[in-house]
């Protein structure tokens, strides 16, 4: 029919869900037995799939030469090694940017990062978050110790002395503001993609990998949900972790 106004699919739903309602009403009362329109009209709305990971392209594309351009290349270190760290652990971004020198150790021959919430500065997301991480041996390759060397040169106490911690904002605010500014440059703007994206494309590739699920729990620290076990008895050796775990990241 022409010049005729139809009303959009989400009036007809609501008009379909009141006089349901209505329905449902009449069968308590006992005026009727069925509700004729239960279930008649379903949502033609497709449910949007959000990846919340980074593909392997996007993933080449964030950490490749544009990461260098615009973290080294400007004189912000922190850019470029709190991006890598997350790339190669999965830790969450308040995690990495907290850290203090000391917590960047050697222990049993394996450098690891000792996460843990030990002065009134720093916060873990969980109760159960406090723990030790093997620095990824990619890491290792790419200077990461002679960049703590030179900020330990400086008599700084953080790792990242660039970064600020203020009343209303945390030591990740500005990285995470500027990652997303980052990912537009690179023009990756799909929903859901962020700095935590680092997290969900580690668990992923480890799952894939078919990693034990109790050592990605010890990596990552999940508290809940299907991807690691709630329950783990005992920590794993850091030798353990490192080559059954973090090498496969």
């Amino acid at each position: 029919m022409k010049h005729v106004k139809l009303i959009s699919t989400s009036t007809i739903s609501k008009y379909t869900k009141n006089v349901s309602a209505l329905f449902n009403w009449a069968i308590k009362q006992g005026y009727t037995r069925d509700n004729v329109f239960q279930g008649k009209l379903e949502s033609t709305r497709k449910k949007q799939v959000i990846e919340k990971y980074f593909t392997p392209d996007e993933l080449d594309l964030v950490l490749g030469d544009s990461l260098k351009k615009y973290s080294l290349n400007k004189n912000r270190p922190e850019r470029y090694w709190i991006t890598m760290i997350s790339a190669y652990s999965g830790t969450r971004l308040n995690e990495i940017c907290q850290l203090d020198l000391s917590d960047i150790q050697e222990q049993d021959g394996i450098w690891i990062f000792n996460l843990t919430n030990d002065l009134e500065d720093k916060s873990i997301k969980t109760k159960s978050g406090n723990r030790i991480v093997p620095i990824h041996p990619h890491l290792l390759d790419l200077g990461f110790l002679d960049y703590v060397e030179e900020v330990r040169n400086q008599k700084q106490v953080k790792l990242f002395p660039n970064l600020k911690k203020g009343s209303t904002s945390s030591y990740g605010s500005a990285i995470s503001q500027w990652f997303g500014r980052y990912l537009n440059k690179l023009d990756i703007k799909k929903t859901g993609k962020n700095f935590h994206s680092f997290r969900h494309t580690v668990v992923n590739r480890l799952i894939f990998k078919q990693v034990y699920e109790p050592f990605i729990k010890e990596l990552v620290r999940h508290s809940h949900g299907s991807i690691t076990m709630d329950v783990y008895g005992g920590r794993k050796p850091l030798e353990v972790l490192l080559n059954e775990c973090v090498k496969e990241i």
